[in-house]
């Protein structure tokens, strides 16, 4: 079976989180000596009138505010993100895993998240039993992962743990339509009205035929080369006759 994620994509991710991390402490640690510095400045004044207080003051309110404006988007955004991420992928490696092979429809792009993970929905069509007809059963994949090799009509085995597609094998590329031909599945199985993104088997619209450039110059020719119908040729002889009669 193919497999989605690997161990080095999870090396990655805790590196990813390691640097934020060193970040954020480096930052963190620029902004306590700045503002050290400036009470040093202040304590070793030989006096203190209000004019002395205005530096100061306005340089650690600046620094402060700086430090406010980094750290909430850098950390409260990003590392929890990364944090998350790190947390899914943990949960890949040792979580229970389902396998099941089911025909799949497509790819479709929404604007969800899983674990606070950007994930986009590969949709299938399974057998339910208890209601005894044809369902769809979706799965996410993960956004920032490359799309895996499928497409529309393939039998396909696939392992999901918390409900991410982690690994798949195709087993018959465009089982469905053999099967529809068949009479195993109903004809409508192909039908999707919705949006589909990726690669699709055996579904293409027909696009309406153009005439080409050399075509057109074809039949604009054969039409100026064309006889005149009856009601022009008595039009041109009625007007020779009026002519004669003039003059």
């Amino acid at each position: 079976m193919v497999s989605i994620y690997s161990d080095a994509d999870y090396e990655a991710a805790l590196q990813q989180k390691k640097r934020i991390w060193l970040v954020f402490w480096i930052v963190t640690l620029v902004y306590l000596a700045f503002c050290i510095a400036w009470v040093v400045y202040y304590t070793t004044l030989p006096v203190y009138p209000k004019e002395d207080l205005v530096l100061p003051q306005a340089m650690v309110y600046g620094g402060t505010a700086v430090y406010i404006l980094f750290t909430v988007p850098f950390v409260g955004i990003k590392l929890s993100r990364v944090r998350k991420y790190c947390k899914m992928m943990g949960f890949l490696s040792l979580g229970i895993k389902n396998v099941e092979e089911n025909y799949f429809m497509g790819f479709y792009k929404q604007q969800m998240q899983k674990d606070n993970v950007d994930v986009i929905s590969c949709v299938f069509r399974t057998w339910n039993k208890r209601r005894k007809d044809w369902t769809e059963r979706e799965v996410y994949l993960d956004n920032e992962q490359e799309w895996p090799e499928m497409e529309r009509g393939d039998y396909v085995r696939y392992v999901v743990q918390s409900n991410f597609i982690i690994q798949y094998k195709v087993l018959r590329v465009g089982a469905m339509q053999e099967d529809i031909e068949k009479g195993l599945i109903p004809q409508d199985m192909m039908r999707e009205d919705r949006p589909v993104f990726g690669k699709i088997y055996n579904v293409s619209a027909p696009s309406a035929p153009q005439a080409q450039p050399k075509e057109v110059e074809e039949i604009a020719s054969v039409a100026e080369t064309a006889p005149a119908t009856d009601e022009q040729a008595e039009a041109t002889k009625t007007e020779e006759e009026q002519t004669q009669e003039e003059n």
